[in-house]
């Protein structure tokens, strides 16, 4: 009976670690012309990790895929989708997630910036953010329009983006069509 129990346990912890790989974000193809490129900017080199998410049809949460940090290759990205990026920062035991989502134009250069509030020295996160930048012509970095998002859980298996501050129970639903809010690129597991 043990033993047919630990195998039972075996099984579902298998099944949760492989679903838990998600769908990887597949950019765009080479030569496409609509594509804008995004690059990460850590306040520090530790503890803190950029993803692109994926969502599926019906605006559930999927899995995401690591942006590279400043200096390296840059992510490629549909210009003209709207695009959502999950923040993750640790600093010693507390820790912090902050989504942002924007919509890259073609040719943009873009920079997701890292920002961290430590209340006293190093401590810990108090609050954490994003902070979207485009390339000007003169090669500075601007701020863009961006949306801040909170995750909800919906169901067992279902978490959607709610506009941040707002925490009616109408933003268990993306507040734009679906087809709108999601990225239209092709999805592998």
């Amino acid at each position: 009976m043990l033993k047919s129990l630990n195998a039972s346990v075996a099984v579902v912890l298998i099944a949760a670690l492989v679903g838990c790989a998600g769908k990887q974000y597949v950019p765009p193809p080479e030569g496409a012309s609509d594509v804008a490129t995004a690059s990460f900017k850590s306040a520090s080199r530790m503890n803190s990790s950029l993803q692109v998410m994926q969502f599926d049809k019906k605006g559930c949460y999927q899995g995401n895929t690591d942006v590279p940090r400043e200096g390296a290759t840059p992510l490629r990205l549909a210009a003209g989708e709207e695009r959502f990026f999950m923040l993750s920062a640790t600093s010693n035991s507390d820790s912090c997630k902050s989504v942002v989502s924007f919509t890259p134009e073609t040719n943009g250069r873009y920079r997701l910036v890292e920002q961290k509030e430590f209340p006293h020295g190093i401590l810990g996160v108090r609050m954490c953010g994003v902070r979207v930048e485009r390339e000007a012509g003169d090669g500075r970095f601007v701020g863009v329009n961006s949306q801040h998002w909170r995750m909800q859980q919906v169901s067992f298996k279902c978490f959607r983006a709610a506009p941040a501050g707002d925490s009616s129970p109408s933003t268990l639903r993306i507040t734009r069509p679906v087809e709108e809010s999601l990225p239209k690129t092709i999805e592998k597991r």
